[in-house]
């Protein structure tokens, strides 16, 4: 026969602004952890009284760069960086048939929303990389 031990535990019940604080620091100090692995930066969401935090393997795939709100050519930009490590200026504008103002713009837009990096001052030798954090 086997002999069960309970023991007494003394509970902490936090309050609603306690568990709150909690959370925002876990959300300022997630990203960076995870940048730091270079792991792709969680996406953290409040519903209700409840918070979600959604950790993804690969960021770069269709469905999820829609979502990201990137236009089709930025998605397909990104897909292209994955697979080729780098895009130019040039490359970019022969890959989806636009002009050279176009292209700075959506470039310019994918750096602002840190998906992409840019290595290198303005003119020839410029390109695009993925940045690290998501890799």
């Amino acid at each position: 026969m086997k002999e069960v031990v309970f023991r007494k535990k003394m509970y902490f019940c936090p309050t609603y602004q306690d568990v709150n604080q909690q959370i925002k620091n876990r959300e300022n100090i997630m990203p960076e952890q995870c940048a730091a692995a270079g792991l792709p930066v969680p996406i953290i969401t409040n519903k209700g009284s409840d918070f979600w935090i959604t950790f993804r393997r690969n960021i770069y795939n269709a469905a999820d760069l829609k979502l990201l709100g990137l236009n089709e050519r930025q998605i397909k930009a990104a897909l292209y960086v994955k697979e080729k490590g780098k895009i130019t200026n040039g490359e970019y504008q022969k890959l989806n048939r636009i002009g050279k103002s176009v292209t700075t713009d959506e470039l310019h837009n994918l750096v602002e929303r840190q998906i992409l990096s840019r290595v290198g001052e303005t003119g020839r030798g410029t390109f695009y990389e993925l940045k690290k954090q998501n890799r």
